[in-house]
């Protein structure tokens, strides 16, 4: 069953694309994408929920929410999440 998220703030834009986001149980979830690699888990360095070669380039370091969301749609669950975008792009994005 996936995790279900209730909220996310991108807290970079690229290389690496990473993201804060919390759980449906307040569990602190930390995603990141760099070199064409993306990683989720509880935490920094904690234990991991997800990863995978994501990026169609060695480097790749950016990726959309959209992509995000396709490709950890096994595992994550975003139809309730509040997307925190406004502080970074100043103005709303939608999906």
């Amino acid at each position: 069953m996936p995790i279900k998220i209730v909220r996310a703030e991108r807290t970079c834009f690229a290389c690496p694309s990473q993201w804060d986001m919390w759980d449906d149980q307040g569990n602190y979830i930390y995603v990141r994408f760099r070199h064409g690699y993306l990683t989720v888990s509880y935490d920094v360095g904690g234990e991991m929920i997800f990863e995978s070669e994501a990026g169609e380039y060695a480097d790749d370091g950016f990726m959309t929410e959209p992509q995000l969301i396709d490709i950890t749609a096994k595992h994550l669950d975003f139809t309730s999440t509040q997307w925190i975008t406004e502080w970074r792009t100043g103005f709303d994005i939608d999906f």
